[in-house]
């Protein structure tokens, strides 16, 4: 199965979503006033989609996080200069800084506000080496808008103490994010994001029965599979079925992206994927039979490699240009990891980012509602309401996997 999880995650939703309750300034941030994007929205959606794009070529299921991917390299961005800020911003598509500053003040605060039934909590975190901390105008960065936690603690003490912090974020669903710190390495940043969102009501536990998915034109196979009675929200498409499952008081929505029949998942990465999340959670929402597997995906992601296939090259070599952060400072490595569940009660999602930084060194005549088969690899998106950000996203080839 190909699941993609962007803390994540969503990619339609944070194009548009219909408006929900919150703060109008905050909410501001992320949405104009025509409900299209914001350029720190935009970011968002960017960097975690093309990364998605990138690894779901080669991976059956893969899960990203686009929120946690977005915290720790946006921050690292803001002391970046030269051609190593050239090669971030190609992927980044940053907000101007003040903008970024807003947007990470923003979000941490709306998405850790408490909801019932659609529990986000995102942190973020700091570890640096006693006798080389970061720039003191860094570290305001650090700890102001992006609300990071910041420790001064040893190479030998660092590993045990950042993978604490990671499983406590995480409620234990990322037991272990790195093994070792790297001799060059003076501080490592990172992001730990965690969803538990319940539907607006479960799908029945005796409707889940064995039924076939198609993985390809050619093979099948038979995998537990949900279905339910939902007010949800679909809309026509000639090549795609489109639909958003709500989660409890529509606090969040999940976004599902079928190719018809005929039609191959790699045509989704060629379509304007914003538009289509614009249109389902705009779209009325109406009676719907919903049926689809239940699945668990988990990755691990080395991002260097990937962002070097992808340009950004200049940041990893031992003369970045982060004199901002500190007057020696690179990336020398960058890991991800993301898990999600989705089954009868709802989704349960985790995401791990860290950078380390290297220094130089009814009845009968009613008419029936529409039905609504996941039954083909699909594309999903967790999206919440207020920011309308993509918590996290994916692709499911194959649930058997």
């Amino acid at each position: 199965m190909f699941v993609l999880c962007m803390s994540g995650v969503l990619l339609s939703a944070m194009i548009g979503a219909p408006q929900g309750g919150g703060d109008a300034t905050m909410n501001a941030v992320f949405r104009d006033r025509d409900g299209s994007p914001t350029a720190v929205a935009r970011s968002v959606f960017s960097f975690g989609h093309a990364i998605l794009k990138k690894v779901a070529a080669k991976e059956a299921n893969v899960c990203v996080s686009p929120i946690s991917l977005w915290f720790p390299f946006s921050l690292v961005y803001q002391g970046s200069s030269g051609v190593s800020q050239r090669d971030m911003a190609a992927l980044l598509v940053p907000a101007d800084p003040g903008q970024t500053v807003q947007g990470a003040r923003a979000a941490i605060a709306v998405l850790n506000r408490p909801t019932p039934g659609f529990t986000v909590s995102l942190q973020n975190a700091a570890w640096f080496r006693p006798d080389s901390p970061p720039s003191r105008q860094f570290q305001s960065l650090a700890t102001g808008p992006f609300a990071s936690r910041v420790f001064a603690v040893s190479a030998e003490k660092a590993p045990e103490a950042i993978n604490a912090w990671v499983n406590e974020a995480t409620r234990g669903k990322i037991p272990s994010l790195l093994d070792t710190i790297h001799p060059q390495e003076g501080m490592v940043l990172a992001n730990a994001a965690y969803l538990k969102a319940e539907w607006t009501k479960p799908f029945p536990a005796y409707a889940t029965t064995p039924r076939p998915f198609f993985v390809d034109g050619e093979r099948e196979v038979k995998v537990p599979t949900m279905s339910g009675t939902f007010i949800a929200r679909y809309v026509g498409h000639p090549d795609f079925l489109v639909a958003a499952i709500p989660y409890k008081d529509e606090a969040g929505w999940l976004v599902l992206a079928m190719p018809k029949e005929g039609h191959a998942m790699g045509e989704l990465w060629k379509a304007d994927l914003a538009a289509m999340h614009r249109a389902v959670l705009r779209a009325t929402p109406t009676e719907c039979i919903v049926t689809m597997p239940k699945w668990k995906t988990a990755t691990d992601l080395d991002l260097k490699k990937t962002l070097s296939s992808m340009g950004m090259v200049a940041p990893w070599s031992p003369r970045g240009e982060f004199a901002a952060i500190h007057r020696q400072a690179f990336l020398s490595r960058a890991i991800h990891k993301a898990r999600i569940e989705v089954d009868e009660k709802g989704t349960e999602a985790a995401a791990a980012t860290a950078i380390g930084v290297g220094l130089g060194g009814g009845a009968s005549d009613r008419k029936l509602p529409p039905i609504l088969t996941f039954n083909r690899p699909f594309y999903y998106a967790v999206v919440e309401r207020t920011t309308g950000l993509p918590l996290f996203a994916g692709v499911l080839n194959d649930p058997s996997k």
